[in-house]
């Protein structure tokens, strides 16, 4: 089936998903959230990225005949800073904050501050954008564009004729 996963914002902070076919909502979860910021959807598990009050927070969403709520996870390491955006891949996943790049294995123990590791210790700045492509994550600054290299954990900066300020979202 194709679904369109929407979120909305205060008042009424909401998840829907929506049958594209039917023309329908296919369920609706209200968690009376601030804002969801993001969605990233992997196989048959979605991830929504959502703000409560000042907190950040990533949910659990699967697919077993009909999507469920699965978990709720905001603990993140102390100095990590506020979470800008995320992406996953099938084994990861990838926060972008205003302190770097963190991640954490998404089989980890996510509630456990201690599963998230920063990613590139020489990036200690304000992550605007992210986006995984291959084995490979783009992600963004306020004026730069970065290509990481999972594999080979190379880092290299993405050359442009044009001069940017305050990038805020990359899609590959």
């Amino acid at each position: 089936e194709t679904n369109i996963w929407i979120g909305g914002e205060s008042p009424n902070g909401f998840i829907q998903v929506y049958n594209i076919k039917n023309k329908s909502s296919t369920i609706e979860f209200d968690f009376g959230l601030s804002s969801v910021v993001d969605i990233n959807l992997n196989g048959y598990t979605s991830w929504v990225l959502f703000t409560q009050g000042q907190e950040n927070g990533i949910m659990k969403f699967i697919f077993d005949n009909k999507w469920q709520f699965r978990d709720s996870y905001t603990n993140f390491p102390f100095g990590g800073g506020r979470i800008n955006c995320f992406s996953v891949n099938d084994s990861a996943i990838f926060l972008g904050t205003s302190a770097g790049v963190y991640f954490s294995n998404n089989q980890d123990n996510l509630k456990d501050p201690n599963s998230w590791n920063i990613l590139i210790p020489s990036v200690v700045q304000e992550i605007t954008s992210l986006e995984i492509m291959d084995e490979s994550l783009f992600f963004s600054s306020i004026n730069q564009i970065y290509k990481y290299e999972l594999n080979d954990q190379l880092m290299s900066e993405i050359h442009s004729d044009n001069q940017y300020e305050y990038i805020n979202n990359l899609l590959i």
